[in-house]
This record gives structure tokens, sequence and C-alpha cells, in this order.
């Protein structure tokens, strides 16, 4: 007994079949052309890399370009030896106009103001300072004749023994005048 056959088999009616056979080719034409999605990404990551790389090497040109402009327009030098120097300009010497020379008198100097210098000796020191204050002077110095290192503090407490400039001579009113004086013994 022979057992019937049933029709051809699947391929081979797959093959003779339009209908499967147009189906089956356009999946196969459709999976030909377009790649599957994982594929498409890694594409669009690599053109995005590709022009990030493109940009950032445009930037470092850019950059090297401009600090190259920069050290080249330094006045100092430093840029290099193809800084444009100015152009020179010959210009002619113009001679100033002769005038004869004005002759200024030589100045005046006021006359220089001297004051007698007055006998102080024998007299305080604050009485001398005053004394010799009214009379315009302003420089007027105390200094202990003990010689005993002693400051000499309050004038009225000690009496003038010498002076310099000497009384009676005349001098300018900024003229230091110095006066010599002792702590009287009885006087502490």
């Amino acid at each position: 007994m022979s057992q019937p056959t049933a029709g051809p088999s699947e391929p081979q009616r797959a093959a003779s079949d339009p209908t499967t056979q147009s189906q089956a080719g356009t999946s196969a034409s459709s999976d030909e052309t377009t790649p599957p999605p994982e594929e498409e990404d890694k594409k669009g990551r690599r053109w995005l890399l590709l022009l990030l790389l493109l940009l950032l090497l445009l930037l470092l040109c850019g950059g090297a370009y401009a600090l190259w402009k920069v050290l080249q327009d330094e006045p100092t030098g430093g840029g290099g030896g193809n800084a444009t120097t100015p152009p020179v300009v010959q210009t002619t010497p113009v001679t100033p106009p002769t005038t004869p020379p004005v002759t200024t008198p030589p100045p005046t100097t006021p006359p220089v103001t001297t004051i007698e210098v007055p006998n102080v000796v024998g007299k305080n020191g604050q009485a001398a300072d005053e004394q010799l204050r009214a009379a315009g002077f302003t420089n007027i110095k105390f200094v202990n004749g003990d010689n005993d290192g002693t400051a000499v503090q309050l004038l009225q407490d000690w009496t003038v023994t010498a002076q310099n400039p000497a009384a009676g001579q005349k001098v300018p009113p900024d003229t230091e005048i110095v006066l010599t004086v002792i702590k009287p013994s009885g006087g502490m």
C-alpha cells in the first residue's frame, strides 16, 4: 500500500507559491537594505564622534593661530621676526626762527634778616627760652653741662651757664642757639 503523497514539501511549496515567494522576497530585500537598529546607533555614534573630533581639531588650530598672532604683534619682539615695521618717513629739519636772546635780570634775593642774640647766661632755662623765642629765634637747644647723663626736662629747674652764639652777635632767626645748663645743687 502506498501512502498517498501529500503535496509538495513546505520548502518546495514556498518556492512555487507566488504569494509566499513575494512575501519572502520582500522581507529578504528589506533585511538587506535596512541594518538592524544596533548597527544604526553605532554608525550614528561614529559620525557624531568624528564630527566632535573635527570640531576639536578646528578649535585647536584656531587657538594656535590666535596665540601666534598675539605673539607676532607684541612690541617687544617676543613673537618672531615677521613683525611688520612702520614705514620710514623722511622729513627735512625745520630751523626755528632766530630771536635775540632775552636777558633776564638776576633774581634779587631779599636781604637776610638777622637778629641780635640776647644775653641769657645766669637765667633759668624757662626764662631763657621765652626771651629767645620772643626775640624771634626758632631753633633753641638745651645741653646738660653736668655731663651726668641727666636729660633736660623741666627748664625752670636748670640754670644757663653758657650760650652759643655769644650775646650781641647778629644771626638769622633759624640759627641753632645752644644753651648749656646745669641743675643747681640746692634745687633737688
